[in-house]
């Protein structure tokens, strides 16, 4: 019998690369959801709507499954703006998406994935290290998304993983750099260049990022472990981030500060 696996945020530019990689396999049923129409190539597939800041669409999807061998999450978005002149809507939509809707999923499907061998599979990112300014709603729900994801792992003895890819080369920066643009305008006077820098690293990286398929093919690999890490560090700037965690905060963030600045200039 075929491992059924839902992919939610299947439009993703990863999703998408991970699709064609099972695909290929013989052991998996593939089930997408997506908030907007399915991409042409995927339609073929099974699909359901989803809104992960919407709990009753969460409990829609549930419903129309009686057991999963994985769930894997790509459902998210950046916000970008100084602390100072933030929204506080603009983070409360961050953490709806990135957060909130990470908790509905592990709430509604607690019950569905397969006992001892099913898996919850979450795409994180290297900003939940918590060390790149500027995107801190980001970086605060990616931070948040992993911890609850671990500890609900600890209680349910349900199997976790936390992807945290670096800069990936998908049109996820061109659709920020969109969602954005209400947010450009706390960029003003002081932080000015800052957000010119933002905008123009989001357009190098989508054309100089990691290819997608590099994650796509870790996610394959934590799929199919019998026993997968709990989290993978995909990409050298990732790991960088990691490797973060053992610099003493006070001097971490002089560090963070210095080379802001020489970027900026």
């Amino acid at each position: 019998m075929k491992k059924k696996v839902l992919i939610t945020g299947a439009n993703s530019g990863i999703a998408k690369e991970l699709i064609k990689l099972l695909r290929c396999e013989d052991d998996f049923e593939i089930y997408l959801a997506t908030r907007s129409e399915i991409a042409e190539e995927n339609s073929d597939l099974a699909h359901n709507f989803l809104d992960v800041s919407d709990e009753q669409s969460v409990l829609n999807l549930a419903s129309n499954f009686d057991e999963l061998y994985a769930l894997i999450n790509f459902a998210g978005v950046a916000i970008s703006s100084p602390i100072e002149h933030m929204e506080e809507g603009a983070l409360r939509t961050q953490f709806d998406i990135n957060f909130f809707g990470l908790f509905k999923l592990l709430k509604h499907f607690a019950k569905k994935i397969t006992p001892k061998f099913g898996r919850i599979i979450n795409v994180s990112s290297m900003a939940s290290f918590g060390i790149f300014p500027f995107i801190s709603p980001y970086c605060s729900s990616k931070a948040a998304g992993d911890v609850i994801l671990n500890l609900f792992s600890v209680e349910t003895g349900i199997k976790t993983v936390s992807i945290k890819p670096g800069v990936i080369k998908t049109p996820f920066w061109s659709s920020s750099i969109k969602l954005n643009e209400n947010n450009f305008k706390n960029f003003v006077g002081e932080y000015e260049k800052v957000g010119d820098f933002l905008i123009e690293n989001a357009k190098k990286n989508e054309a100089t990022g990691l290819e997608p398929k590099v994650v796509a093919k870790v996610i394959l690999r934590a799929l199919k472990a019998k026993n997968p890490s709990a989290s993978y560090t995909v990409g050298r700037d990732a790991k960088v981030a990691q490797f973060t965690k053992f610099i003493p905060q006070t001097l971490l963030n002089k560090i963070v500060r210095f080379f802001l600045l020489a970027r900026i200039k």
